[in-house]
């Protein structure tokens, strides 16, 4: 519920009247981190298994001292299976990871068979090429979306498809 960056952490700790240096909070995340790792890994795994994966990026601001204005952008890889949700840091939205022992979704994908829910994203493309067991299904968030631009410019034949949509919804409910 908290998730905050670390020095925020601090400050809020500060109020409750515990003085911790952020140095702290950082041997703190390693540590839970050596921890948890095992879970982490099922939780991969599983979703690697899952009868439907469903995967998406969402890119997040870096400090990056090299980079114009400080930062650049990064990724957080959601991969969502059947019962678990696994998330997977990149140090860059490409589809491969960039620095040593980071993983992009081609590592994933390699390692998976059957139904795979994606946007459009050409990222993906070379895994679903090359992996002739994955199977590629679009995203109807990702299409819907279009009819929605679509309707709000003034493009009345939307309405149809976006009505589909929320029956399609409903079902899911």
């Amino acid at each position: 519920d908290d998730g905050l960056p670390l020095h925020r952490q601090k400050q809020r700790c500060a109020r409750l009247g515990l003085d911790l240096a952020v140095s702290t909070l950082c041997d703190q995340i390693m540590w839970i981190t050596d921890l948890l790792r095992p879970l982490w890994r099922a939780a991969i795994a599983a979703c690697i298994a899952s009868k439907v994966m469903h995967l998406d990026a969402t890119g997040l601001p870096v400090l990056d001292h090299g980079a114009p204005g400080g930062k650049r952008i990064g990724s957080l890889w959601g991969y969502v299976g059947d019962l678990v949700a696994a998330y997977i840091f990149a140090s860059t939205g490409k589809a491969e990871g960039q620095t040593e022992g980071e993983m992009g979704p081609e590592d994933i994908l390699a390692l998976r068979e059957g139904l795979t829910v994606a946007d459009a994203s050409n990222v993906f493309d070379a895994s679903f090429l090359n992996n002739p067991k994955l199977i590629e299904c679009g995203c109807n968030m990702h299409a819907r979306r279009y009819f929605v631009k679509a309707l709000d410019a003034g493009d009345k034949r939307a309405a149809l498809p976006i009505a589909a949509y929320k029956k399609l919804y409903e079902i899911e409910d």
